[in-house]
């Protein structure tokens, strides 16, 4: 990923969370981005082509560290380490529940989100 797409993804991924994807437009993501909105619509369409991306990256992040979570673990330590992990991140301060829960809950319309 390009750094200004990874840029604006990573805006619009925190956007997002905080807020809720109903709650936050393309124009705020570009002023906190500091990027044009033409900029954004090259990388990514539009506002569900980019919600779909940030959901692919996240679960891509998600997966990754969950495998490092586990690595060299036997079946059960690897369970109980999956808990773990979990509870970990559900504890954070700044922890606004499951982007992809939100995002089945908020779009309705947008199949490929689905």
């Amino acid at each position: 990923m390009k750094k200004t797409s990874k840029l604006i993804a990573d805006t619009a991924e925190q956007l997002f969370y905080q807020k809720g994807f109903g709650n936050v437009g393309v124009d705020e993501i570009r002023d906190q981005s500091g990027c044009s909105k033409t900029t954004l619509y090259k990388y990514f369409g539009n506002k569900d082509n980019l919600i779909f991306e940030i959901l692919k990256i996240r679960d891509s992040r998600f997966k990754q560290k969950l495998t490092e979570a586990i690595a060299d673990l036997d079946h059960y330590e690897s369970i109980m380490q999956i808990f773990k992990w979990h509870l970990d991140w559900f504890n954070q301060d700044d922890f606004n529940g499951c982007l992809f829960v939100r995002a089945k809950e908020e779009i309705h319309n947008d199949q490929a989100v689905q």
